[in-house]
């Protein structure tokens, strides 16, 4: 999908609840979800890759904006080993 030009020039960034910690969600082609929650995906931008914390053993994580087709804008990232796909928040 074709990344916006500048994205947080459009948004100010709002911490979701309950996501915080992330939370893990499962997710279909078309469809994201959480038990209280449903998402249908209309588009996605990314990956933007981070890597940190190599003096506690690393991290890594590959960011996605997900645009839904309810108007949320959500911040999902992969993790992990198997690759989990986890909510990081929502977008304002």
């Amino acid at each position: 999908m074709k990344p916006s030009a500048e994205p947080w020039s459009r948004c100010r960034f709002v911490p979701f609840a309950s996501s915080i910690p992330p939370r893990a969600f499962s997710a279909s082609a078309t469809r994201l979800i959480l038990p209280e929650r449903r998402w249908k995906l209309t588009s996605f931008h990314g990956p933007e890759k981070l890597r940190g914390e190599w003096w506690l053993g690393g991290f890594e994580r590959e960011y996605f904006h997900v645009d839904t087709e309810e108007g949320d804008t959500l911040w999902v990232f992969t993790a992990g080993s198997p690759r989990a796909l986890w909510l990081h928040g929502v977008f304002d």
